[in-house]
């Protein structure tokens, strides 16, 4: 039971970031609140899935949106690196430089979401540790997280007449959600660090104090 109401719980879920994801600009809030409401899941807590989502899409509305829109600023900047180093005849060197960055920016834009739905930061804080976790704290999750998204979209271009309904029901949080399995762990160390920071803190205070 618990296995078909997580399954009920991502079709919802799926069917309201499509919705939302329309205007297209709201896209960032979007998969916020989504990334949100499958750390609840994940982690079991009670709760309502569409108020949840409305609440964390309300909340990180503005931010959201801004890391969305840097995002695809800078993705069709590097596209347009391509285009322009394809034209002038550039070497392979530049190309695998601009492949390099592609990637990593695109593991960040896997990150970014997550962290904004987690955790209170500003919108360069939440960016620059999205690249933190990539380059530097948890290599080994993102590597998998880039094969399963990568994967599944290899599969949606490959059969999407087959896959059109999947799509509909659970085309994004299928995948988002195996990547909650693998950044659940990497969150609780950040919270662990979080907490610790905090203690150390109050510590401080309570020796000024006296």
């Amino acid at each position: 039971m618990r296995f078909l109401g997580k399954v009920t719980d991502l079709m919802i879920l799926n069917l309201l970031t499509l919705l939302f994801s329309l205007p297209l600009v709201t896209i960032g809030a979007s998969l916020t609140a989504m990334h949100y409401c499958l750390l609840r899941i994940h982690r079991n807590e009670e709760g309502y899935l569409t108020k949840d989502f409305l609440h964390s899409f309300k909340q990180n509305f503005k931010q959201g949106t801004i890391i969305w829109l840097f995002f695809v600023f800078i993705f069709a900047l590097i596209g347009w690196n391509f285009y322009v180093a394809n034209q002038m005849g550039m070497p392979e060197g530049f190309y695998t430089v601009l492949a390099i960055l592609l990637v990593v920016l695109y593991a960040a834009f896997l990150y970014v979401f997550p962290l904004l739905s987690h955790f209170e930061n500003s919108v360069k804080t939440t960016i620059s540790n999205a690249v933190k976790m990539v380059v530097v704290w948890f290599f080994p999750q993102t590597v998998c997280m880039l094969i399963i998204t990568i994967g599944f979209g290899f599969l949606y271009y490959k059969l999407p007449i087959f896959l059109a309904l999947f799509i509909i029901l659970f085309g994004i949080t299928v995948p988002a959600y195996l990547c909650t399995m693998l950044y659940h762990n990497a969150f609780l160390k950040l919270e662990n660090i979080g907490d610790e920071e905090n203690e150390d803190t109050e510590d401080i205070e309570d020796e000024k104090r006296s």
